[in-house]
């Protein structure tokens, strides 16, 4: 009976010992994973922070922005309404150019087909 009890107690020591390593294992992957969730937490913390910090100067120049853009329309209105009495001036000259150059080639092509014609003859 002494066998029998002496195997029992090793293996019950043994079971015993065992249940401990996994225990120290399962807490040393636990720490392990808790340290490596920590530091992912510290740097979505830095990101947020920075992407907080950009967004307030963005906020920043949205409102400079606003605050200038009827001063600048102010301002470029004049040069706005020049530019486009320019432009239309520009329009009717090249238009009245062009009017001026066609009936020219026309009138040159219709002086040629006189001359080939009279040639012909």
């Amino acid at each position: 009976m002494t066998d029998w009890l002496s195997q029992s107690v090793w293996v019950l020591s043994g079971f015993c010992i065992g249940a401990i390593l996994i225990s120290g294992i399962a807490v040393a992957i636990v720490q392990a994973m808790r340290r490596q969730w920590q530091h992912t937490q510290e740097k979505i913390t830095a990101t947020n922070e920075e992407l907080q910090r950009l967004l307030g100067q963005a906020k920043d120049q949205i409102h400079y922005l606003e605050k200038e853009s009827p001063d600048l329309r102010a301002t470029n209105s004049p040069h706005h309404r020049v530019f486009g009495r320019k432009k239309k001036c520009f329009i009717e000259n090249k238009k009245s150019h062009n009017e001026t150059e066609f009936k020219q080639l026309a009138h040159d092509i219709m002086s040629q087909a006189r001359s080939a014609a009279g040639k012909r003859k």
